[in-house]
């Protein structure tokens, strides 16, 4: 037990000992235990012991493996508003880390924390999807490269950069949307760009976006092609959100999803490399990242002007409008 003063009154906060229990779907292991540093994941045999575990869980469907994570000495913060949030914290940046090592549709489901002290269990579900493409495969040999990059990404020193809060909450719901190679179900494309916009166009011009997140990105990453997939996925995004695709053909949604299965893979992993290289790069202030990027890329003056001016000109017929 750990007493606070607070003013003039006397907080008790107490260490509990905490045990998770979470259910992952869409990975793929051939073993029955991965043991990593402070957790491990075991498989799960469909029938007897699948059933057990979904009565604990209180879930449905098929359960394959199973994360569990200890808590030892856990004291709620004054701010914690479940009771848990350093404990959802620790999951969502697991996940993270996850999604940052590979390509793969992993999904964190089914929710269970258990107090080893009282035995009182709390349950909650994440937003889970379905109709995902990437298999997460993950072997056993992996394990000391997973837990040194997990490590190594959490050392970098923009690891905690407030200015990339935004894009990794981006990155990790559009993860979180279902994928398949289907017209109705591309939703995550726009998620992942939401999460480039706001780092690679924080500076807010109006125009030239398309070419100045492609060139930024390019610049920043120097990998080969990386700006005809910019360009591509940020058109098809564009496409999505105004609702071309709605009025598509058959022959046309198949020519379109041919096109996605040879750019979405290399996307994927670009938008990883792009988080894992921006984490060597801290940021104090907003306008020291618009700096940055400006750096990185920026429109010639005389083209804004040019569109500054043809605007202006515009404007005048709306006065008669």
């Amino acid at each position: 037990m750990i007493l606070e003063k607070q003013g003039s009154i006397m907080m008790v906060n107490f260490k509990r000992n905490y045990q998770v229990y979470l259910s992952i779907s869409n990975f793929k292991t051939r073993v029955k235990e991965l043991i990593f540093d402070d957790f491990k994941i075991i498989s799960i045999e469909q029938g007897s012991e699948a059933k057990e575990w979904r009565q604990v869980l209180g879930g449905k469907g098929i359960l394959s493996n199973i994360l569990i994570k200890e808590f030892p000495n856990y004291i709620m913060k004054k701010e914690d508003d479940s009771g848990f949030d350093e404990i959802y914290r620790s999951m969502d940046e697991l996940l993270l880390v996850f999604r940052l090592y590979k390509v793969g549709d992993i999904m964190f489901d089914h929710f269970l924390i258990k107090d080893l002290d009282s035995k009182e269990e709390y349950s909650s579900l994440y937003d889970f999807a379905t109709s995902l493409v990437y298999k997460y495969e993950f072997e056993q040999n992996e394990i000391l490269k997973f837990n040194n990059f997990r490590k190594s990404i959490k050392e970098k020193k923009g690891y905690n950069n407030i200015f990339y809060k935004f894009s990794l909450k981006h990155f990790l719901s559009g993860g979180n949307k279902r994928f398949s190679y289907r017209i109705e179900n591309l939703e995550r494309i726009i998620d992942y760009i939401i999460a480039l916009e706001a780092l690679f166009l924080i500076d807010g011009n109006r125009y030239f976006l398309r070419r100045t997140i492609s060139k930024r990105i390019s610049n920043f990453l120097k990998i080969d092609n990386t700006d005809k997939i910019i360009k591509y996925v940020y058109d098809e995004r564009s496409r999505i959100v105004h609702g071309n695709y709605i009025i598509l053909s058959e022959n046309k949604k198949e020519e379109k999803i041919k096109k996605l299965k040879c750019h979405m893979p290399l996307f994927e992993e670009l938008l990883r490399e792009i988080f894992i290289k921006i984490f060597d790069y801290t940021f104090s202030s907003r306008e020291k990242l618009i700096k940055f990027m400006k750096e990185l890329y920026d429109i010639p003056e005389e083209c804004i002007k040019v569109m500054e001016s043809a605007k202006k000109e515009a404007e005048k017929y709306f006065l008669m409008d």
